[in-house]
Parts: C-alpha cells; sequence; structure tokens
C-alpha cells in the first residue's frame, strides 16, 4: 500500500459519524427517495397482510430431546452445525435440533418447529445455516428452504439444565425470494425455489437486518439504514477453492462467484458467513508435518467511493 490513502485505519474518519446511532431510526433520506418509498408501502401493504397471514402458524413442541453428550458444544459453524445470537442449531437424525446459547451447557436440544422437519412429509434435511433471524435448511433433494426465528420464546434458567419453549412460530417456505408482498408478485416471473450445487463442502447464509442496524464500509463510512434487510447465501465448492453466492434479486441460481484468497490457491475446509462478513478456514499440514490453520474473511458489500 503504497498510497497512504489505501492504508487500512480505524473508523469512524469522521468523528460526527458516531453521532448516527442516536438517528439511526430517523435517518435522513432525500424527499423524492422518501416519496417513493411510502407509495411503494401503500401500495404493497395489503400483499404484506395475506403474506404474514399466510407464513404463520403455531406449533407444539412434540417432546422429543437430545441431551448435551450426544450432541456435544458448538465451537464453529459447519455443515450441519449453526449459530446466531440466540441459538445453537444442529442436523442429526435427519432433523434440526436447537437450544438458546444462554442455556445451562448441560441443556438438552430440542426439536426445532415443532418436529425438527421443514414440512409434513418429514424429509431428512442434510445441512442448515442461520445468521440474524434466518435459518436455512438443505433438504435430501437439494432444495433449500427459508424460515424466521424470530417468533421463539423460551424460558431458560442459568442454574438448570431444564428449559421450555414458550412460543414457536415458524413457517419454512422453499421460496428463496420471500419479502412480504412483494414475493406473491415477483414469484410469478421466476422460478422460486433454489438448489445448492452438487457435492458442497459448506453452506453459510448471511443477513443483515435490524440486529446489526448499520455496517462500516473499508473507508469507514457508516450505512445507518436500518429499513433494508440483505440477505445472501454462499456455498463453497467441493474442493474448497470456489464461492458461489446467491441472491434473491438475482435468477435462483448459484451463477454468481467470489475470488477466494491465493488466487484460488487456498483450499478452505468450511465457510460462514454474516452480516457482510464471509469467513474461511484452512486445516493444512506443512512440510514437517505440523498442522496449522489459515483464516480469511472479507467484506461482502459494495464499497462506497470516496467522491459520493
Amino acid at each position: 500500500m503504497s498510497d497512504e490513502n489505501d492504508s487500512l485505519r480505524p473508523y469512524p474518519i469522521d468523528s460526527s459519524q458516531d453521532k448516527v446511532i442516536e438517528k439511526i431510526v430517523f435517518a435522513k433520506r432525500d424527499v423524492i427517495p422518501r416519496i417513493t418509498s411510502f407509495i411503494f408501502y401503500m401500495l404493497t401493504f395489503p400483499f404484506m397482510i395475506l403474506s404474514k397471514y399466510l407464513n404463520k402458524r403455531s406449533v407444539i413442541e412434540n417432546g422429543e430431546e437430545k441431551n448435551s453428550n450426544e450432541i456435544g458444544p458448538i465451537y464453529v459453524c459447519t455443515r450441519t452445525n449453526a449459530m446466531d445470537s440466540k441459538f445453537f442449531y444442529v442436523v442429526r437424525d435427519g432433523k434440526i435440533w436447537f437450544k438458546p446459547i444462554a442455556a445451562h451447557p448441560d441443556a438438552h436440544w430440542k426439536l426445532f418447529g415443532g418436529n425438527g422437519f421443514i414440512d409434513n412429509t418429514k424429509t431428512p434435511l442434510i445441512s442448515l445455516s442461520a445468521d440474524g433471524d434466518n435459518i436455512l435448511a438443505v433438504d435430501q433433494n437439494q432444495i433449500i428452504h427459508y424460515a424466521k426465528s424470530n417468533q421463539i420464546i423460551c424460558q431458560i434458567s442459568f442454574d438448570c439444565p431444564q428449559w421450555k419453549i414458550i412460543e414457536s412460530r415458524v413457517k419454512w417456505t422453499e421460496k428463496w425470494f420471500n419479502m412480504d408482498g412483494i414475493s406473491l408478485i415477483v414469484n410469478l416471473f421466476k422460478n422460486p425455489i433454489l438448489k445448492s450445487i452438487e457435492n458442497y463442502r459448506s453452506i453459510a447464509m448471511s443477513h443483515k437486518g435490524r440486529d446489526t442496524m448499520y455496517y462500516t464500509d473499508m473507508i469507514g463510512k457508516k450505512h445507518p439504514d436500518p429499513y433494508v434487510g440483505v440477505t445472501t447465501i454462499y456455498i463453497l465448492n467441493q474442493d474448497g477453492t470456489r464461492i458461489f453466492f446467491a441472491d434473491p434479486w438475482l435468477q435462483n441460481k448459484f451463477e454468481n462467484e467470489l475470488t477466494t484468497p491465493e488466487e484460488g490457491r487456498f483450499k478452505a475446509e468450511t465457510l460462514s458467513a454474516s452480516a457482510s462478513t464471509v469467513f474461511l478456514i484452512q486445516r493444512a499440514r506443512n512440510k514437517n508435518g505440523e498442522e496449522i490453520n489459515k483464516m480469511f474473511t472479507r467484506f461482502g458489500v459494495f464499497r462506497k467511493s470516496r467522491d459520493q
């Protein structure tokens, strides 16, 4: 980095940017975008109400559990292990099990969504990912399913391994584009189902939503808009050298690709993602047979120019 302007520096560059936290809910917008947004909201409001009514159902816990020794602690995300800010998730026996992160270490695992499956036919699941309030599951037919976890309420005790599900409303969908209201129209013009690539090594969903509120780009600019969510699915191919991604606003295929570290020579063991960051871990051995681990992260959202 010969140019001083290209060097990495702590943020914020402008100390006044810190004030964005206090004003985030009332972030300033230009008049025309605000009017357009209001009109768009009014036109789509009936569809949003209809979508929310159709996509919610209350589930009843069936009482089946696994103890902590059967699954063990979760430290990193893999094809069958995932976590978000609230829960741990795993796929075992073709079903999703979960428990609160804040629960007792010896707390049992319970079935997610009542029976652990994504449909009434009990299609076996092979992998999953979670971030924000989104959870993703891949079934044995390679179809990607999506649900929200923000309507699960649990009662826990720090002193007791027992915990209870107070409320659980989970609605799985295989429609990748699932924005309330808008999806009813958009999915009429394209195949709503997204399938994973064959023999993938790892899959990860990233979600920038209300929990994140804002992100800071590479030049220290904070983007405070809390009204716009960003959801992306990243998938690591079989040999760990290529990363493909899918976005709800693009065609429902993994046709887009991110460049990988070391000009494609880096072979990742697993991939994870959260908010706007992609994380790769490599497990290898050097010429002396000693195990070495390399880790890379990459910012996955656009970079604003200094002229803007």
